[in-house]
């Protein structure tokens, strides 16, 4: 024993006084005395100590169950906080995909007014050329027109002569037509005749060859019947004369058989009679006699069977060769008769299209001469209306005349008024295109920051989708060290596993020990859990070498085994029935059960599959992993701050620019609006100008313009005539017509220079049929003049 630890102690002194006093007997018990005293109170304070580190011992138990509690409480916080910041991040992300997508539309918006805006300019520009082109087409057209003026004059005189012939011509034709009508209606009458007798005859003739087809067909079915009823006939006959030989051939075998096999027993009778040697020695060949003429008998049979089916397969033939004629002959009839019938048809279809000719052609001369004889009613009515429609027109003309005055007027205001407004417009137009391009600019420093935006997003999404995998990871490996934490294994046999049996266990909880009565039930699985008190203990199965549970069978490997033990301690020899096949169910009485539970079976088997299980114990490095995951989900909610107030700012940014961008906007709509307004006004001062005529008169004009164009040429040889006779030598007709035609040029360019602006801004004002109507009515007028010098002077 080492003393230097004791060197210090008031004892050492006296210890070495003893060590040189030894005689002192009374000292040394004194100082035994001491050293009990020492000892008791050296005992009470390690008990005191003891005490106390137990003390320290259950309150460190309980913080860390505490500790364990807060983990856990901690552990759901975390989760419901991490699934809030991911709520966050994905709604944040969507709102801010929503807003870009805004941003773009607004964007596209734009380019597509500033498109419209500029496809209208060009609208207006192509507009004021074709205007331009129109005047000048205008302009070309009256010189033709004048040109062709003088051409007409020339022709007029031809046509005089023309008309005198045509209607010589057109007597003499009336006249012929008459005849040739006359004509039609006798041969109808005959034709008709001769269609009702030839119909007669068609019906006579085709009831005749109904009759002889209703005879043939007769006859036909008699003729099928009657070799109908002769093949059974033969078919009868020949089966009692087949019946007939076979019952005579067998009834004359069986008689010759019977005859021998009397003849035979007779001389076996006899010969039994006589010595034994000989009888056996002559009976042989009389029992191999019987045998070959039962042979004999057999292939009689069969050749007899051979030759009734040989004569039924040659009847049948001829059975089928009779049909196949009679189905010739009756094809034959039909074709016949198809042939007959579709003569007629045709024969009938000729004769009924001829009649159909000569019927259109009496119709379409009676159309002909209907024809004629309305038109020539037409033209009589209307002459008789045009003469009272006459003084209508002269005082539609003057008010014409005065209403064109002031619309002259009032559409070179509008002129002036729409060139101030076109010349405000591209001022306007100018001012926009400067806006709009200062936007783009904007809107392209906007998209370059949406797109390191937008890539940002993205790195922090894949950042967080990683981090979201590890913290998941985490988790559950936090999971599954608190449940290793909080659970004890317990290793047993098999063969405990099925009888189940109780484990006493002891747990140390420093200087104090805990015992344990852990129960298990028949039947346990493997991993399966058992709680008793606070403690919930797995319980694990060693690998047994010939046994093994697949849920709630038994396998038993019987391979070389003569006997096997049962885990239940019963012991079986192994029998062929069960060596035989390779799975093999272990049978069992009323009370017994050799499963793994009273549901499962037992089964006997030859191999066993190999399936190795793992076994892992990783509590360390979980540990450590489960810290590196909580350090970096801190670094990852740092970072996660501050991309939100980067977003925050980005967004107030953006927020402000779209802002100004709407306020752009409505400056413009608002402008656009006002354009508007004027342009709608302009065209209401237009319409309420060019609307003067009634849906009535438009129709009379539109019906009167196409009388005028069948009776072109009529008309104009009656204003020839009626103007030369009006004039008498004092002017010349050109003058006149050159005035009409110069105050309808006149007219006429003005309702194209207000259709071009009613044009441009899409009004739905009746314009062009007044341009048609002004030149209807200087014809009509005309007319009206010739048709009245006419009758005053009917020479």
């Amino acid at each position: 024993m080492d003393l230097k630890e004791y060197k210090n102690s008031p004892f050492i002194l006296k210890f070495k006084e003893l060590n040189e006093n030894i005689s002192n007997i009374e000292e040394v018990k004194k100082l035994e005395i001491e050293m009990m005293k020492l000892y008791d109170t050296k005992i009470q304070d390690i008990q005191n100590q003891c005490r106390g580190l137990l003390d320290k011992t259950i309150q460190t138990r309980d913080e860390i169950k505490k500790e364990n509690n807060n983990l856990k409480s901690a552990i759901s916080v975390m989760r419901e906080s991490v699934d809030r910041e991911k709520k966050y991040y994905q709604e944040q992300y969507l709102k801010k995909e929503s807003e870009a997508n805004i941003h773009k539309r607004q964007v596209e918006e734009i380019e597509i007014e500033k498109k419209s805006l500029e496809d209208k300019m060009n609208k207006l520009k192509e507009e004021k050329q074709q205007a331009d082109d129109e005047r000048n087409l205008a302009i070309d057209e009256m010189m033709k027109l004048k040109e062709e003026l003088e051409n007409e004059k020339l022709n007029l005189l031809k046509l005089k002569d023309m008309n005198e012939t045509l209607e010589a011509q057109l007597k003499v034709e009336k006249k012929k037509k008459i005849e040739g009508v006359d004509e039609l209606k006798c041969q109808v009458v005959k034709i008709q005749k001769t269609k009702e007798e030839t119909e007669k005859k068609f019906n006579k003739e085709i009831e005749e060859l109904k009759q002889t087809n209703r005879e043939i067909s007769k006859k036909l079915e008699a003729e099928i019947k009657k070799k109908e009823d002769a093949k059974e006939m033969a078919k009868a006959e020949l089966t009692r004369s087949f019946k007939k030989l076979l019952n005579a051939v067998k009834e004359e075998t069986e008689k010759n058989s019977q005859t021998e096999i009397k003849q035979l027993k007779r001389e076996n009778e006899e010969l039994q009679k006589r010595k034994g040697n000989e009888m056996r020695n002559e009976i042989q060949p009389l029992k191999r006699k019987i045998e070959e003429m039962e042979l004999k008998r057999k292939e009689e049979e069969e050749v007899h069977k051979k030759e009734i089916k040989a004569i039924e397969s040659q009847k049948e033939k001829e059975i089928k060769e009779v049909k196949e004629v009679l189905t010739q002959k009756i094809n034959q009839l039909k074709q016949e008769k198809e042939n007959i019938d579709y003569k007629l048809s045709i024969e009938l279809k000729d004769e009924k299209s001829e009649i159909n000719k000569l019927k259109q052609k009496i119709t379409n001369n009676e159309t002909k001469e209907k024809k004629l004889l309305s038109q020539i009613e037409t033209l009589q009515t209307h002459l008789s209306k045009k003469e009272q429609e006459f003084v209508v027109m002269k005082e539609a003309g003057e008010k014409l005349k005065k209403e064109n005055e002031d619309i002259k007027e009032k559409n070179k205001q509008l002129i002036e008024v729409s060139k101030t407004n076109e010349k405000a417009q591209q001022e306007i137009i100018n001012q926009k295109d400067k806006e709009i391009q200062n936007v783009n600019a904007e809107l392209n420093q906007m998209k370059t920051v949406n797109t390191t935006i937008t890539s940002e997003l993205a790195k922090e999404q894949t950042t967080t989708k990683t981090l979201q995998n590890e913290i998941n990871t985490a988790l559950k490996i936090i999971d599954e060290m608190e449940k290793e934490i909080n659970t004890f294994t317990i290793w047993i046999p098999l063969e405990e596993s099925f009888l189940g049996t109780k484990k006493r266990i002891q747990l140390n909880h420093g200087l104090v020990t805990e015992e344990l009565h852990v129960p298990i039930h028949t039947g346990v699985k493997d991993n399966e859990q058992v709680k008793v008190g606070d403690y919930t203990f797995t319980i694990r199965i060693f690998p047994h070498k010939y046994c093994w549970r697949e849920g709630d069978d038994l396998y038993i490997n019987i391979k070389g085994c003569e006997f096997f033990t049962h885990p239940s301690g019963r012991k079986f020899s192994v029998l062929m029935e069960m060596l035989n096949t390779d799975k093999y169910l272990l049978k069992t009485k009323e009370k017994e059960h050799w499963g793994y539970n009273e549901i499962g079976d037992c089964y006997l088997v030859k191999e066993r599959p190999d399936k190795t299980v793992p076994l892992s114990n990783k509590v360390d490095e979980l540990k450590k992993h489960y810290l590196e995951d909580k350090n970096m989900l801190m670094q990852t909610i740092k970072k996660t701050q501050k991309i939100l107030i980067d977003n925050s700012i980005i967004n107030d940014s953006i927020q402000k620019k779209e802002s100004q961008i709407k306020q752009n906007q409505n400056s413009l709509e608002k402008e656009k609006e006002a354009i508007e307004k004027k342009k709608k006004g302009l065209i209401k001062k237009l319409e309420t100008s060019v609307e003067i005529i009634n849906e009535e008169q438009k129709s009379t004009w539109v019906n009167q313009l196409v009388i005028f164009e069948k009776n072109k040429n009529t008309f104009k040889d009656i204003i020839t005539r009626a103007l030369n006779e009006r004039l008498n030598g004092k002017g010349s007709v050109e003058d006149k017509i050159n005035k009409l035609f110069a105050e309808l040029s006149e007219k006429i360019q003005i309702l194209e220079d207000v259709q071009l602006i009613l044009k441009q801004n899409d009004s739905k004002s009746f314009v062009n049929p007044l341009i048609v109507v002004t030149g209807i009515v200087v014809v009509v007028v005309s007319i009206c003049i010739g048709y009245k010098c006419i009758y005053k002077n009917p020479n």
